[in-house]
């Protein structure tokens, strides 16, 4: 850079030329995750507070930053995610990050159990086997997941007679 005076009558003019250097900046990332990500959930984790449009990558973690993976995760647990701005003209690298949980999803089962019959025996309690002819649902059941369903112990409230 040159500054330059011009001269006057009673003074001369004078230029000096000095080199600088503008350094980079260090940018902000500010990470926001839905307090409330249950397992199945596509949740988006986003930045905030960058200049200058970077690109960032996203890196997780299971283990609180000990190793790091791109694979976003999905099962229910405690995770670290750190998220990293690029470089650009004017701002360095920059990262942060911040925990989060995966909570687990509730399953709602409806169970229909179309015909079974018990003879009165003065017990109301039942621990055999129950046909149950395909009519069980379970909502909320992720793709891929499979679930094992154990009927347990029958409980007779009420006697019909025929």
């Amino acid at each position: 850079m040159t500054a330059t005076i011009t001269g006057t009558e009673n003074y001369a003019g004078a230029s000096k030329y000095k080199e600088f250097e503008i350094l980079k900046a260090n940018n902000t990332v500010s990470i926001s995750i839905p307090n409330n990500w249950v397992y199945g959930d596509v949740t988006a984790v986003t930045v905030s507070g960058l200049q200058e449009s970077p690109t960032i990558t996203y890196k997780y973690s299971i283990d609180s930053g000990v190793t790091y993976t791109s694979d976003t995760p999905k099962d229910v647990d405690t995770y670290m995610v750190k998220a990293t701005s690029s470089a650009t003209d004017n701002y360095n690298i920059t990262s942060a990050t911040e925990s989060f949980n995966i909570t687990g999803k509730v399953l709602t089962p409806t169970i229909v159990v179309s015909t079974f019959t018990k003879t009165y025996d003065g017990i109301k309690a039942y621990s055999g086997d129950i046909v149950v002819a395909a009519n069980y649902t379970l909502v909320g059941l992720e793709t891929d997941d499979t679930v094992t369903l154990n009927f347990g112990t029958v409980e007779f409230n009420s006697i019909e007679s025929a």
